[in-house]
């Protein structure tokens, strides 16, 4: 089959027109790579599986399965636990003709989602890999014929590859993990501040260290925070939580309740973890795209709003952070922001706070107040 893709044709649409579909079980891994446009309902698939680490690609997903009663959309950290045969089946009895797999940008999590199709692939069945040659893709598709004992060749599209991959019968254990996935599922600990432990995981954005921008935003915001707090500001905000160190901070400063909330599927477990091993029974956590699910108004808002999204720079995550930290944000509350500092997000803002200021900037990073949201 000739491929033929172009800048309005996303890598998962150029994946699912390079096989035939025609009464297959299907999975798709769907990340913050899969663009809008991708729509596996249309295809002549007999049921597909969509399962996804993003919430907004689980909530659109989701609402466009509605009407397809075959279909079904997880979400979760790329947990295959329901997905594997049962214990002491090989792959005949795998649930999955082909998988759908457009590599991410995090080595880990593609070890690790690699490592656990293997076992989910009927003998017979086929991985359709796709990528970009300065994105790994040749890397991967060698790993899976030399290590997990696929085969299969690339196929080249512009910019773009496919790896074409095949299971012709059952190479290798279904529990034995042969690419180094950094143990991706552990939350392990990481560091200390504000007197509680931090835990984190791979598939968090920096999730190894404190990142450099909340902990900026942090010591700029320290004072006015502790005396939000005592003037009798009880509800915050952690928007974009990651593994909830900004949340750990506004409890420090004596917030009674606060909302993490995070698109990430890992994030939301590295926050959950903290919360539980903190102890701490004011941290509420929610699985949300920009905070679409919550619908109260909070005093204090902190956010440390992401500006890439998978291999590209999206300009708009900054404008969605703010819209959604103005529809939230009290009338006479606060909002704080850190952004890059060539990020012109000041601009942005006059458009839903009547009052920005511009608290610091080091240079590389710089922290905003936004008041008297637009409402």
């Amino acid at each position: 089959m000739t491929l033929n893709s172009s800048n309005k044709q996303s890598l998962y649409t150029l994946m699912l027109s390079s096989v035939d579909t025609m009464g297959k079980n299907v999975l798709i891994i769907a990340d913050e790579n899969t663009s809008s446009d991708f729509a596996p309902q249309s295809m002549n698939f007999s049921s597909v599986t969509i399962i996804s680490n993003r919430f907004d690609v689980y909530d659109r997903e989701k609402q466009r399965a509605a009407t397809h009663n075959s279909n079904t959309v997880l979400y979760s950290d790329f947990d295959f636990t329901a997905l594997k045969p049962l214990h002491g089946q090989n792959t005949s009895q795998a649930n999955f003709d082909i998988i759908f797999f457009r590599i991410p940008k995090e080595r880990a999590l593609c070890h690790w989602v690699l490592n656990n199709l293997s076992s989910i692939l009927r003998t017979g069945g086929q991985i359709i890999l796709a990528g970009r040659k300065d994105e790994g893709i040749k890397n991967y598709a060698g790993k899976c014929t030399k290590v997990l004992g696929l085969t299969g060749k690339l196929r080249k599209s512009g910019k773009d590859y496919l790896a074409v991959l095949s299971r012709c019968g059952d190479t290798r254990p279904l529990t034995e993990e042969v690419l180094d996935d950094k143990n991706y599922p552990k939350i392990r600990a990481i560091g200390n501040a504000f007197g509680f432990k931090l835990y984190s995981k791979p598939g968090v954005y920096g999730w190894d260290k404190i990142d450099e921008g909340s902990e900026f935003l942090i010591d700029v915001t320290l004072p006015a925070l502790r005396q939000h707090a005592t003037k009798g500001a009880n509800q915050a905000l952690d928007l974009g939580c990651g593994y909830g160190y900004l949340s750990l901070a506004l409890l420090h400063c004596g917030f009674k309740a606060v909302t993490a909330s995070d698109n990430n599927a890992a994030a939301i477990e590295a926050t959950r973890h903290n919360a539980l091993m903190n102890s701490l029974c004011g941290l509420d956590v929610v699985a949300a795209s920009c905070a679409n699910t919550i619908d109260k108004t909070f005093d204090c808002i902190l956010c440390n709003p992401p500006f890439h999204q998978g291999f590209t720079v999206e300009s708009r995550l900054s404008e969605d952070f703010i819209q959604a930290s103005a529809r939230l944000l009290a009338s006479n509350g606060n909002a704080y922001f850190v952004v890059n500092a060539f990020i012109p997000i000041e601009k942005i803002a006059r458009k839903y706070f009547r009052s920005i200021l511009c608290l610091a900037n080091n240079q590389h990073f710089k922290v905003l107040e936004m008041k008297s949201p637009r409402k």
